[in-house]
């Protein structure tokens, strides 16, 4: 099964995790890199602004020929209760060109399942999820991975 896996990670966390999967699964790896400031602690402030008014950030560039993956898993930091605001443009962007996808959410809090999250992703996407994976990661010690089918 051809398989991209993409990602944005403004520590390195997420990316640690994408790279594994990628390597697991033997996909492609497209990093998304976005034309906003996300580093230092200006930047930790400006990503929490975008995501508390879930707005997708601009993104620099999208993985070309999306419809040629029969899977995207998509590997992404939780601000604010939600997904980061670049995985956000990322699915508005990608929504009708991506035939399954998986979802990898990589956050601080124990007892979250962040469903209406999933479900928002979903709907933005038009396609229904195969398998969610939540990750509990504190000051980047990947703690808890909690796998959830659709």
């Amino acid at each position: 099964m051809k398989t991209l896996v993409v990602y944005f990670s403004r520590k390195g966390y997420v990316r640690k995790v994408a790279e594994q999967l990628a390597s697991e699964c033997g996909g492609n790896l497209f990093e998304l890199k976005t034309t906003e400031r996300t580093e230092g602690i200006l930047g930790f402030w400006w990503c929490g602004r975008f995501a508390m008014h879930r707005w997708g950030m601009p993104l620099a560039s999208m993985p070309p020929d999306l419809e040629q993956y029969e899977k995207v898993i998509l590997c992404a930091p939780v601000w604010v209760f939600s997904v980061c605001a670049p995985a956000w443009e990322f699915l508005r962007r990608a929504a009708g060109r991506i035939r399954a996808a998986d979802y990898v959410l990589v956050h601080y809090s124990f007892p979250m399942r962040y469903r209406k999250t999933v479900a928002a992703m979903d709907r933005t996407l038009g396609i229904t999820h195969g398998t969610f994976i939540s990750i509990v990661c504190i000051w980047g010690k990947l703690l808890r991975k909690q796998r959830f089918p659709a």
